[in-house]
């Protein structure tokens, strides 16, 4: 279905189409380009909880968590001539509740001079099936795990550290180095205050979770350029002129964080020189997906490991923070990106490979 004819001039095809769409189990809206409601169907309004209200040229986004941002979202997509199906989303209802919902939208075929109208089906998302509940489990699970593994083992360590201050303190040992004792305690809190703060920062960028079209190579660019000066290696990037559109699809926020963590890493990392060269390619999978690949190199043997081995391998870089490797893999993870070890040009390097969209 892609475009679809919507008459609102002559009353009794329109009286018609609207028994027709009330009888619909899902919910159905027609939307001007403003965002303001056309029409709503039976079905949108018990959703909703507003059963005889009358929604017209009321604004849609007040319906939606985000819903500024997801309708500029899927209005973009279908004027560029791209799909929007199954979108999750959440769905506020006027009693406060929320609901778990998956859009779909079309454009209406509307006559010059009529403004741009779009049709969106709702309907709640199914996560009846045991198979999928299971696939879902299973990778909260992992992820869960993952996180909790390294938030245990840095915790423990900052415990054993204090518990060993304290001790010293307790029996009188060492007081002529107090200033050192209490120093180094003071860095474990501070450890602890910089934990908290990046899962609360995780947890804030997860508010901020509608996906966009992130053009990466200027992303990264911009995001050097912003942050070089707290770096010591200089990152140079391939930015030739044929990745200047090349997108994925995900998130800016999350994208600032992964990528923070990520230099961060790469910083501290033991290499031969102060440069990190970035370069990029588009490949293609034998599932004939297209990726947009970039080599982080050149760094020495073996360090690379840090990066993409699961928690606790490889976490021999004493300035290298488990807590920053595990949230950066878990964020690009969630947008499918692949992290890698690779030789280039015989220097081992780091290969991510991002999905593209619209190549």
């Amino acid at each position: 279905m892609n475009k679809t004819t919507f008459p609102f001039t002559n009353l009794s095809t329109e009286e018609f189409y609207r028994q027709l769409l009330d009888s619909v189990k899902n919910a159905v809206v027609v939307v001007d380009e403003e965002m303001q409601i056309l029409y709503a169907n039976h079905s949108f309004l018990r959703m909703i909880g507003l059963d005889n209200s009358d929604l017209f040229k009321e604004d849609l986004s007040s319906f939606l968590s985000e819903g500024l941002k997801i309708l500029r979202h899927v209005f973009h997509e279908i004027d560029s001539g791209k799909k929007v199906e199954e979108l999750p989303l959440i769905l506020k209802g006027n009693d406060g509740t929320v609901k778990e919902v998956l859009l779909s939208a079309y454009p209406v075929q509307m006559k010059p001079p009529e403004r741009k109208a779009f049709i969106l089906v709702l309907e709640k998302r199914n996560l009846s099936s045991p198979a999928l509940q299971q696939s879902i489990r299973k990778e909260k699970i992992k992820i869960v795990n993952s996180l909790s593994g390294v938030l245990a083992h840095e915790i423990i360590n900052i415990i054993n550290i204090l518990s060993g201050r304290i001790q010293l303190l307790m029996h009188r040992q060492g007081l002529d180095n107090m200033e050192k004792v209490l120093g180094v305690m003071q860095r474990q809190i501070n450890r602890i205050s910089s934990i908290v703060s990046k899962l609360e920062s995780l947890n804030r960028a997860r508010e901020d979770s509608i996906p966009e079209e992130v053009v990466v190579v200027r992303f990264l660019s911009e995001f050097i350029r912003k942050h070089h000066q707290k770096f010591q290696a200089t990152f140079i990037l391939d930015t030739r002129k044929e990745f200047e559109s090349v997108a994925i699809q995900a998130n800016e926020s999350h994208m600032e964080d992964a990528f923070g963590y990520l230099f961060d890493i790469l910083d501290n990392l033991p290499r031969k020189n102060s440069e990190v060269k970035i370069t990029c390619q588009i490949t293609d999978d034998v599932d004939g997906k297209r990726y947009l690949q970039m080599d982080f190199f050149p760094t020495l043997k073996n360090s690379i490991d840090v990066l993409i081995q699961p928690f606790p391998q490889g976490r021999n870089v004493k300035e290298i923070s488990s807590l920053d490797v595990a949230l950066m893999q878990t964020i690009f993870s969630l947008y499918g990106v692949r992290m890698e070890k690779e030789l280039v040009d015989g220097e081992e390097s780091l290969r991510l490979q991002f999905p593209v969209v619209g190549l």
